[in-house]
């Protein structure tokens, strides 16, 4: 199964600025990344290379956001779409996971559940990251702990039940 965790910095207005993401395939180690978009086609090429191959699963935190922008630079209807590889399903997101496992939480938002489930993993990984980029509002850091809260659960439940 390939699973790609996503992150973007940006918006629908200004664009996106940075992709980070983590690519898992069961046969393969975790690789990650992070690319700056330098302008709107920019976008829609290095969109095209991280989801070829279609992942057959897209993990995010707040996901509504990575589908608007991915909605945005490389867009499809999915009533009229029969293409596979234009359908950006299913995801699965960490906020939602998080806030349905452990209703009992003050906050769901990405620094507190890192900070809480996963700060010790994402650290270590973290080391190949320049050191400015080691925090919050970072892509590929961001991408990173939506992965390590992701995979914290994944053995442990039928993550399909919180699919989006």
């Amino acid at each position: 199964m390939r699973l790609l965790t996503i992150d973007f910095e940006g918006s629908l207005k200004k664009g996106i600025r940075e992709i980070g993401f983590v690519v898992e395939n069961k046969t393969e180690k975790i690789k990650y990344g992070e690319i700056i978009i330098e302008d709107e086609e920019h976008s829609a090429q290095v969109l095209n290379e991280i989801l070829n191959p279609k992942p057959e699963l897209f993990i995010s935190h707040n996901v509504h956001v990575e589908k608007n922008l991915l909605k945005k630079y490389l867009p499809y209807s999915v009533i009229s779409s029969n293409d596979d590889n234009l359908n950006w399903e299913p995801w699965i997101d960490t906020r939602i996971l998080y806030k349905t496992l452990y209703p009992k939480l003050n906050k769901f938002d990405l620094e507190y559940l890192t900070q809480i489930f996963v700060l010790n993993t994402v650290s270590v990984k973290a080391r190949t990251i320049p050191l400015k980029k080691r925090s919050h509002h970072n892509a590929l850091y961001d991408a990173l702990c939506a992965y390590y809260l992701y995979k914290r659960l994944s053995d442990k439940i039928n993550i399909y039940d919180f699919i989006q």
